[in-house]
């Protein structure tokens, strides 16, 4: 198998949401965020730090191979990128059962993420301790963590 290391820095945008993409990260340095973009805010969904990974949901479900939010780099960011075929050579050693839990995890995730994206477009917006400045370049994934409260 190979693999291919690069390096983004502060900003940079690895995956964008609605994009598509063939590839498996694993960051061995630095960190990322994942962002939603919704209407005119931004969502933090998440932070990745060493040894975290991203884009393996596009892999394992077929039905939905375009990124569902941004990751962005918040420094200095060093990742190993794993091609979609050598990710399948990789989890072709797992066992059936084991690869079926993969797949499965992945679909459950889409489909957690299509939820919050509903909830987040009918409230029209995101509770302030979750947005940022529109001026923010980058977009985040939702998460059901994160889904906005609904007030009383």
């Amino acid at each position: 198998m190979s693999s291919l290391e690069k390096t983004f820095i502060k900003g940079d945008i690895i995956i964008k949401e609605g994009g598509f993409s063939n590839s498996f990260y694993v960051i061995r340095k630095g960190s990322v965020e994942v962002v939603k973009r919704k209407g005119d805010h931004e969502v933090q969904l998440a932070k990745y730090g060493p040894g975290d990974f991203f884009g393996e949901v596009s892999l394992l479900d077929p039905e939905y191979s375009k990124h569902s939010a941004t990751i962005r780099a918040l420094e200095e960011t060093k990742v190993t990128i794993m091609s979609k075929e050598d990710f399948e050579k990789y989890i072709g050693q797992l066992t059936p059962g084991v690869k079926n839990l993969l797949r499965k995890m992945a679909i459950y995730l889409r489909e957690t993420s299509q939820r919050v994206d509903s909830a987040l477009e009918s409230t029209g917006k995101a509770s302030p301790d979750q947005t940022k400045d529109q001026k923010s370049s980058s977009q985040k994934p939702p998460s059901s963590a994160e889904q906005p409260k609904e007030e009383p």
